[in-house]
């Protein structure tokens, strides 16, 4: 759990000897962050980030100060990308390239054209046992169209 820590040195008179004495005081706070305070950076993810440009760098972070708890879906519509836009000191367009780059390094993924949902590979907002499900989410779909494919699919694997 995160903590603040305050150290204070203080002097005394040692009332027996008349003796001017130094002690350190020691405070120790704890702080307690609810999942909607925050959300969470992987460092095993974050060498990402230097393939970003800075726009792309400050999108996603705006994007992941709005997205949805325990989804990572994020809906940008018009008004929020003109918004994000004046707030980065960028045009609108900048925006819309900025989307379709992070779309191409495998970030974001568009699920409809204004709901994108952000990899929870890199970010995530929310429990983290619902992040493992997300993750496991992703791994695992895949459809199977006949048992032809499946024979065809084991033989390549043995080859």
């Amino acid at each position: 759990m995160p903590y603040l820590k305050n150290e204070e040195t203080v002097e005394v008179v040692d009332k027996a000897t008349g003796e001017m004495m130094t002690h350190t005081v020691s405070k120790t706070y704890r702080t307690k962050a609810t999942p909607d305070q925050f959300y969470m950076t992987f460092i095993n993810a974050v060498d990402f980030t230097l393939r970003l440009t800075r726009t792309e760098l400050l999108l996603l972070s705006r994007m992941n100060q709005c997205s949805e708890m325990n989804t990572n879906k994020v809906i940008m519509h018009k008004d929020r990308r003109d918004t994000i836009a004046k707030d980065l000191g960028v045009g609108y367009q900048a925006i819309s390239n900025a989307l379709r780059s992070l779309r191409d390094k495998d970030i974001l993924e568009r699920v409809n054209s204004n709901l994108f949902s952000i990899s929870p590979h890199y970010y995530w907002k929310g429990k983290l046992s619902e992040r493992e499900n997300a993750i496991n989410k992703l791994n695992i779909e895949f459809e199977i169209v006949n048992k032809e494919d499946i024979d065809e699919f084991t033989k390549e694997l043995n080859k």
